[in-house]
């Protein structure tokens, strides 16, 4: 008499092991596109953000008839175009993204703010009067999801120490003052001056040529290059290599060796190269100050391939860190006349 097989439960050893391969494998599989896709939205976010910065640029601009200035400085500009400070000046005036909070829906912030009072030049500068309320108010929408802070690559070692809170304070996006070549040697050109440290990676430069920079008030009468062909912001991950920085900071000295203006850049340098350009002068601590040149020189981002721009008529376009250098150097100026057709992607 055949005895009944006993009906066999579970799984052999071989046939979990195939199951988990399997398993791993379309993990593998999925996890890139998951990420692409989360990138994916970011980047979306990110470019909402600098149209809603580029929209408050241009509800500022039908109130004032003029775009805002890049910040406000209390005193003129020198015969070469340099805002250079001097050790007895004070904190200076609002940077555009104090003038512009009424068209972020900031209008209480704004109506807080004593505006003829004086704007910290860092973090630090924490008995000014408006101090506590800017720290208190991060502004979300100044912030690109995708901006790591703080930056994987930045030597922190070589720079002010950060400021307990000043990561939720960090703005992703620049004014665009002007454009033109990476100055190497000390002057000014047509484009912009130089001012600060005598090695070349160390440089600032104040852009002249752009429509928003320090005390200015340009508006789109002004730009007779054509307003989409102009830019007006783009993305920027530098302000976080020095974190006594944030949003609220106009101008970040009164040291006529060390100062430069915040909250906005120049179409200098390549888009995203300001790491390459932080490396190459920064070797074993030397020049440690070139992160300030790299925030006046460079627009860039973390998405691959470029950021995006606010062009002067609203658009936003994403450009290529490959883009030819000369035609994105102009694109920063809005009367140069030179053609700068094709530019994004």
């Amino acid at each position: 008499m055949l005895l009944p097989e006993r009906s066999r439960l579970g799984f052999t050893l071989i046939e979990l092991l195939v199951v988990i391969a399997i398993i791993a494998v379309l993990i593998a599989l999925l996890l890139p596109a998951v990420q692409q896709a989360r990138e994916a939205a970011r980047r979306t976010q990110c470019k909402n953000n600098l149209k809603q910065v580029a929209l408050s640029l241009h509800n500022y601009h039908d109130t004032h008839r003029v775009f805002p200035p890049g910040n406000v400085i209390g005193y003129s500009a020198g015969s070469n175009g340099c805002y250079t400070g001097a050790s007895s000046e004070g904190p200076g005036g609002p940077p555009w993204t104090v003038l512009t909070l009424p068209y972020f829906e900031q209008g209480a912030l704004y109506n807080s703010l004593d505006m003829s009072g004086k704007f910290p030049r860092s973090l630090n500068d924490n008995t000014l009067a408006n101090y506590a309320k800017l720290f208190a108010a991060p502004q979300p929408m100044l912030r690109c999801p995708s901006a790591s802070i703080p930056i994987s690559w930045m030597d922190y070692s070589l720079v002010s120490p950060s400021v307990t809170g000043a990561e939720s304070l960090v703005n992703n996006y620049y004014a665009c003052m002007g454009g033109g070549p990476i100055l190497t040697t000390s002057g000014a050109t047509a484009d912009g001056c130089y001012q600060g440290f005598s090695t070349a990676g160390g440089r600032m430069v104040t852009f002249t040529n752009g429509l928003m920079g320090p005390n200015t008030r340009y508006g789109i009468r002004d730009c007779t290059d054509g307003t989409s062909n102009v830019v007006l912001a783009g993305e920027s991950m530098y302000q976080a290599m020095e974190l006594n920085r944030g949003w609220f900071v106009g101008w970040r000295t009164n040291s006529t060796n060390n100062n430069n203006p915040t909250q906005m850049c120049g179409t200098a340098g390549a888009p995203n190269g300001g790491k390459a350009h932080f490396q190459l002068f920064t070797v074993g601590g030397v020049n440690a100050n070139v992160h300030n040149a790299v925030n006046t020189y460079f627009f860039g981002s973390n998405h691959v391939g470029g950021c995006h721009f606010a062009m002067a008529d609203g658009s936003v376009q994403f450009m290529s860190e490959n883009i030819n250098l000369s035609t994105y150097q102009r694109l920063g100026a809005m009367n140069d006349g030179a053609p700068v057709g094709g530019f994004s992607q």
